[in-house]
């Protein structure tokens, strides 16, 4: 009985990591995403890149209330 619960708290472990991996390259992506957007379009065209950051910010608004809905 031990073993099995063992097993079961060392998969929940590694779940946990592979989650919190996971989330690290998310946020890391978006920031590259970001930095790219910045260097090539607010140089070029500012209301381009005005549009889009308007849209990037509302969608992480969207899901951060969507996120803290759920969790509460």
């Amino acid at each position: 009985m031990l073993d099995i619960s063992d097993k079961a708290e060392d998969r929940e472990f590694e779940l946990k990591n592979k989650q919190e991996n996971h989330r690290l390259i998310y946020v890391v992506l978006g920031i590259a995403l970001f930095v790219f957007l910045t260097i090539f379009l607010a140089k070029d065209s500012q209301d381009i890149f005005l549009d889009v950051l308007k849209i990037g910010l509302g969608f992480l608004g969207g899901w951060g209330a969507g996120t803290y809905k759920k969790n509460k």
